[in-house]
């Protein structure tokens, strides 16, 4: 939390503060941003997978689901990054990126149920006519998921950079669009016991249908600079994320959500200008 504080309080505060070149300052710079991102990643995940047969007299069924809130394992990801830096300390801000999640689920139930139906005495096989039903259910076991979901993003905003001797800071606001390039999960199973039977081949996930396949974000970041020479700078930040659009994806029989994501990224990186 002190940390938060530090870059989204107290830096933007410096930034304005009028310490080093004045408020009348003219320059522009051009300044591109080669980073990488170790990333966290928090949100509630929900899967689910079925299906009923239906006998003479009854039905019987099988599902698996998991529902709960995670967070993703930590996970490299690499970005250019582009600022237009423009008088009075403001600068526009653009980028690509690749961004991937990667997250195991926690344990989820696989159940058996089993429904037999009750029939009134004037029932004729023609003529069924059901007045009630009995219904038994049982754990059969439990399962977990390992997913990775792969994305290009795109970004653009606008910030405020400032300079003070050979540090530079920068606070940014963005938008992101994000695009899925592929999804694969993989699955393992255990007894009622939690003893481990076996896994599943990794396999390809469908996203549900061509709009489903692009995710949207709104970012903030903020950076500290420092000149190792005229033109170059090493470069570490910290950026948030949240995303505006729950990701679903689909197969055959069954579903997945990942909802309310929200990422946190440590940046590492090197910069360099033009102008």
């Amino acid at each position: 939390m002190r940390l938060f504080l530090l870059f989204f309080v107290v830096l933007p505060i410096a930034l304005i503060s009028g310490i080093g070149d004045s408020l009348a300052n003219a320059h522009y710079k051009v300044k591109f941003s080669l980073q990488d991102k170790i990333s966290y990643s928090t949100f509630k995940y929900k899967t689910e997978q079925g299906y009923y047969n239906y006998v003479r007299g009854g039905e019987y069924g099988h599902s698996e689901s998991y529902s709960e809130s995670i967070h993703s394992r930590d996970i490299w990801n690499p970005e250019l990054k582009i600022d237009f830096e423009l008088p009075y300390w403001l600068k526009v801000t653009c980028g690509v990126n690749h961004n991937v999640l990667k997250f195991d689920s926690g344990y989820g139930e696989i159940r058996n149920t089993s429904v037999n139906y009750i029939y009134a005495p004037n029932s004729t096989q023609y003529n069924p006519i059901v007045i009630g039903e009995n219904r038994t259910e049982s754990l059969e076991g439990y399962f977990k998921e390992k997913v990775r979901l792969s994305m290009a993003s795109t970004f653009l905003g606008l910030g405020m950079a400032r300079q003070f001797g050979k540090f530079n800071f920068d606070f940014d606001y963005s938008f992101s669009v994000h695009k899925a390039l592929y999804g694969e999960r993989a699955k393992s199973y255990y007894d009622v016991n939690n003893n481990f039977l076996k896994s599943d081949e990794t396999s390809k996930m469908e996203y549900g249908g061509e709009l489903e396949k692009f995710f949207f974000s709104h970012n903030m970041s903020t950076s500290i600079s420092y000149r190792i020479c005229r033109r170059i700078n090493l470069k570490l930040g910290y950026i948030y994320s949240f995303y505006l659009k729950d990701i679903d994806y689909e197969g055959t029989n069954y579903s997945s959500r990942v909802n309310n994501l929200r990422t946190n990224a440590l940046i590492f990186g090197i910069s360099f200008s033009i102008i």
